[in-house]
């Protein structure tokens, strides 16, 4: 249960960060991150894995659009 809650974080803030970049390259970043961060937060995922969350975001948005 909680793996799949945070498979679904994962896979929403990849799109999510994937559309923020394309529309706004400088500031999309900060903007998805922030969202992120709060439904981690209210999810209870902190420190850490908060971080190695996001991490994983950002490496599949890179590859994705490496493609």
């Amino acid at each position: 249960m909680v793996t799949e809650r945070k498979r679904e974080i994962i896979e929403k803030y990849e799109v999510l960060l994937d559309k923020a970049l394309k529309e706004d390259p400088e500031g999309g970043h900060d903007s998805a991150y922030h969202d992120f961060k709060k439904e981690c937060s209210d999810n209870g995922y902190v420190g850490e894995l908060q971080q190695q969350m996001w991490q994983s975001i950002v490496k599949r948005v890179d590859i994705n659009n490496r493609k």
